[in-house]
């Protein structure tokens, strides 16, 4: 995965979520969860930060990350799953109610 260098409103990212394997380096212990960039705007320190809502257990949530925090997310390959392999999915159904597949 690579990090986003310019996020736009309306972009979809992914994002580390929940961490079960703390003593891994790096992101290799986290867990990623894909979401759509609704708002932008900067911090009290001055730091770039992002409000996303996600899908999680069936309910559609809103959370705040830091930019550096996001990666890019292949909405290509998205729809090649829905398509050719038939993956369906809440998180393809979640990009399917907002327009993105």
């Amino acid at each position: 995965m690579k990090k986003c260098a310019k996020v736009k409103l309306g972009d979809v990212v992914r994002f580390p979520h929940h961490e079960f394997a703390p003593y891994r380096n790096g992101w290799n212990g986290w867990e990623f969860r894909t979401g759509i960039v609704e708002r932008l705007y900067t911090s009290t320190q001055g730091k770039p930060c992002a409000e996303l809502i996600y899908l999680y257990n069936g309910k559609e949530v809103k959370c705040k990350r830091l930019v550096c925090d996001l990666f890019q997310f292949d909405t290509d390959w998205a729809k090649r799953q829905k398509r050719e392999f038939n993956i369906d999915n809440e998180e393809l159904r979640f990009l399917e109610r907002h327009g993105i597949i």
